[in-house]
């Protein structure tokens, strides 16, 4: 019994080793698929590490369209960024009288609860809060809403197809 429990773990090791992990790491989930029609201008993925251990991932990808209008994504996943807090019920605010006229409301994508902020001069930006602590977030300063509502659409749906 012991020698055949200890040739099953040795078989499933190097199994693991060679095809990789059966259960994916946070790491190989929290990751920002390509979008069909904009090409990735440049990418970087960052483990939230330190000597006390693992705090999650950011990945970034900033996208360029055909009309070379840029769409920053940010994905922040893991207990390091937590998660982010979304006010309860519907809410719609400016930032008046000292700030720089940015507007707020809460919005549901797919399912999932998140803040539309606008800036007069940085534009468009949601922030959605997803599954195992996960947060993203898309800026561009020259989609409409309603073209980066349908951006993160196609990105809640491709990253989380199961979930809600």
């Amino acid at each position: 019994m012991k020698r055949t429990m200890i040739l099953f773990l040795l078989l499933t090791s190097v199994f693991c080793i060679l095809t990789g992990s059966a259960v994916p790491s946070q790491a190989t989930l929290c990751r920002i698929p390509d979008m069909e029609g904009w090409k990735m201008e440049s990418e970087m993925f960052q483990e939230l590490s330190a000597p006390s251990g693992n705090y999650g991932t950011w990945h970034q990808r900033l996208f360029i369209d055909p009309f070379r209008r840029a769409l920053v994504v940010n994905l922040l996943c893991g207990r390091g960024p937590g998660e982010l807090f979304i006010p309860p019920g519907p809410v719609s605010q400016d930032d008046r009288p000292i700030g720089f006229g940015a507007t707020y409301e809460t919005i549901e994508i797919e399912g999932f609860h998140g803040v539309l902020e606008y800036y007069p001069y940085a534009g468009y930006a949601f922030a959605v809060s997803l599954p195992d602590s996960c947060t993203l977030c898309i800026e561009s300063k020259a989609l409409s809403k309603e073209q980066l509502y349908g951006v993160t659409e196609f990105l809640v749906r491709n990253m989380f197809p199961s979930e809600k």
